[in-house]
């Protein structure tokens, strides 16, 4: 059940920054069936990083979880008006040990994972952000 791995992955996350709302937007995944554990790795790397990187200012924060599941294709899309990354680092993030820089709270193979994961699942990953706008993953 994809909502209930979403719910899930939220809980286990929430606690990294309480102030964000994480608005889930309605979508039927029916007869949606996939790698369970990866579909936990995906989620919870994507959705530890939107809570973790949120904004310090005064700004409602928020994550925003959409997607469509027709003809078996899934695409579920991750959005944040975190602090986003700069373009020069974009092509870069799904490297191994990558870190924007060192103060950096990752290890820097969360997204690594993320992607590797994807793959396996005979899937693809995209990131658009703009630094202190936001960062949507699909």
């Amino acid at each position: 059940n994809l909502n209930e791995e979403i719910h899930f992955a939220i809980q286990m996350n929430t606690s990294f920054n309480t102030e964000v709302e994480v608005i889930i937007e309605p979508f039927e995944a029916i007869g949606f069936y996939s790698d369970k554990n990866r579909i936990r790795i995906i989620l919870n790397n994507l959705l530890s990083n939107a809570f973790r990187y949120a904004r310090n200012d005064s700004q409602p924060k928020y994550i925003r979880i959409y997607g469509t599941y027709e003809e078996n294709i899934l695409r579920l899309s991750i959005k944040d008006n975190g602090v986003g990354i700069h373009t020069e680092y974009l092509d870069k993030i799904f490297m191994m040990f990558f870190k924007t820089d060192e103060k950096s709270k990752g290890s820097g193979i969360g997204l690594y994972i993320t992607k590797e994961a994807i793959h396996k699942l005979q899937g693809d990953i995209t990131v658009e952000s703009q630094k202190n706008v936001g960062t949507t993953f699909t």
